[in-house]
């Protein structure tokens, strides 16, 4: 995988965990894990995994101690 096929990972990442916040603005952010995080760790992993695992962020609705929550996985 190329430099930059590893860049897109990240700015798609990124567009998608923004764009999955417009839907579900009061969401909370949750890892693979089931671990809460915050915004920036959110970014961080999504650009670390794109950079060092070649992996694509994806989020997909759930809910974390009875509230709504975005999960972060990847493919």
């Amino acid at each position: 995988m190329t430099n930059s096929e590893r860049e897109m990972l990240w700015i798609d990442g990124w567009s998608d965990l923004y764009d999955a916040l417009e839907q579900l603005p009061s969401g909370q952010l949750v890892n693979e894990d089931w671990q809460e995080v915050t915004l920036e760790e959110c970014k961080s992993t999504i650009q670390s995994a794109a950079y060092t695992l070649g992996q694509r962020a994806r989020f997909r609705k759930t809910f974390y101690r009875g509230k709504p929550a975005l999960q972060l996985v990847f493919v």
